[in-house]
């Protein structure tokens, strides 16, 4: 009879436990819903804002196309590039070369020690042919990244260059160049 007592007695309290064991387990598994729910809603506004993010470079791409057009057409003296294929540029033979680098760069912008490397002359030379190209109206940008000047020559200008050879450069230049 105590046998039968202390199974008995056994028997409820691994049926406690496993009532115990149950709802510890039932109350893990909604905590993990809860966070799976949650995370797919982050997933969800995560992909959302990188949808809105490119449909706002595409839009900041087009600004800028349409802003580099207007800068182009409005220079210090009002003439589009068109105009200024009549007008004699007259580079010497350095702003020349720096031009060529400059024209010959595969879509970068370079620094003034790699202009001077590839005209073998000094950055500060490079410098001053830089700031006679701006003043004779060729279009060149200039941006600071980690306070280092980059330049590079106006992509619309390059084409045009290309196309007719607005600067006149002889094939004698373009060959002593290369």
């Amino acid at each position: 009879m105590v046998r039968k007592e202390v199974l008995v007695s056994c028997i409820s309290e691994t049926d406690a436990l496993k009532a115990e064991l149950e709802m510890a387990l039932k109350g893990v598994r909604e905590e993990l819903d809860e966070h799976l729910e949650t995370v797919n809603q982050t997933t969800e506004e995560v992909q959302s804002n990188y949808e809105y993010l490119c449909r706002l470079d595409e839009k900041i791409e087009l600004i800028s196309a349409r802003v580099e057009q207007v800068v182009l057409l409005l220079s210090k003296d009002g003439k589009s590039i068109e105009e200024k294929n009549a007008q004699e540029y007259n580079l010497t033979e350095k702003e020349k070369a720096v031009f060529l680098v400059l024209y010959t760069a595969e879509k970068r912008m370079l620094t003034y020690r790699e202009i001077a490397q590839g005209v073998r002359d000094s950055e500060f030379l490079v410098r001053t042919y830089i700031t006679s190209l701006i003043q004779k109206s060729i279009p060149i940008r200039k941006r600071y990244i980690g306070n280092v000047a980059h330049v590079e020559l106006d992509h619309r200008f390059k084409e045009l260059q290309a196309k007719t050879n607005v600067l006149n450069l002889s094939q004698k230049t373009v060959k002593e160049f290369l």
